[in-house]
């Protein structure tokens, strides 16, 4: 699809559109799809997500370096917003679903 579509998007987009459209309660493959990606266990994904990180850090790492102590702070307070702003979101559809809050 990033060949073909004229959009200059990443192909980790396309598979996630992809991924939420073909999962989407009421497909006729959702079925199909959740149950086989219930199957898959969550710390192998991650563990290749990371180590992928690690290799785009890695190739900028004198870059990285040169921005000094403050790019360390941002990167703290942008990953712990990103947890928090998720934590959010998820608990508001945990609650509108039904779901009791602890």
């Amino acid at each position: 699809m990033e060949r073909e579509l004229p959009f200059n998007i990443s192909s980790i987009l396309y598979i996630s559109v992809i991924g939420i459209a073909i999962a989407f309660p009421g497909m006729p493959t959702s079925d199909f799809v959740l149950y086989y990606v219930s199957k898959v266990e969550l710390l192998s994904i991650v563990t290749v997500f990371l180590a992928y990180v690690g290799i785009g850090m890695g190739k900028s790492w004198d870059e990285f370096k040169a921005l000094g102590w403050r790019a360390i702070v941002i990167t703290v307070l942008v990953i712990a917003a990103t947890y928090y702003g998720a934590a959010i979101v998820a608990h508001i559809v945990l609650v509108a679903t039904g779901v009791p809050a602890i």
